[in-house]
């Protein structure tokens, strides 16, 4: 385990270099470099941006179920919040905007099992 206490810019710097190493190989000619990421998430705790892929497994969903919700303002009963950001076509999401809507969800669908619960005519 290493700590390190690096300014706002550094931290973007070592963000952007981690990004790139974990980035597939590409078997192009050597002139050809991959584009670092344009824009790099908020690196302070708890603020941090989630595109569509990390969005969905933050949920427990597939990504497709996110672009789904985004475009046609679903689950009908909850609706999925709209991109924080939107950059060179990519939709990032704020992660506490996320963990706000899990839990609301997770309230409703309680909500929900005991309005069931209670309706069901007991024998």
């Amino acid at each position: 385990m290493a700590r390190l206490d690096l300014d706002h810019a550094g931290a973007l710097r070592l963000a952007t270099l981690l990004y790139n190493a974990c980035l597939p190989v590409r078997r192009e000619p050597s002139d050809a470099r991959p584009e670092a990421l344009p824009v790099l998430p908020d690196l302070r705790p708890g603020q941090g941006f989630l595109d569509t892929q990390g969005t969905a497994r933050y949920l427990g969903t597939a990504a497709s179920t996110i672009r789904s919700w985004t475009a046609r303002g679903g689950p009908k009963h909850h609706p999925f919040p709209h991109p924080t950001l939107r950059h060179q076509r990519r939709n990032y999401w704020c992660l506490p905007v996320i963990e706000q809507w899990r839990t609301e969800e997770k309230e409703l669908d309680r909500i929900a099992r005991e309005t069931r619960r209670r309706g069901r005519p007991t024998s």
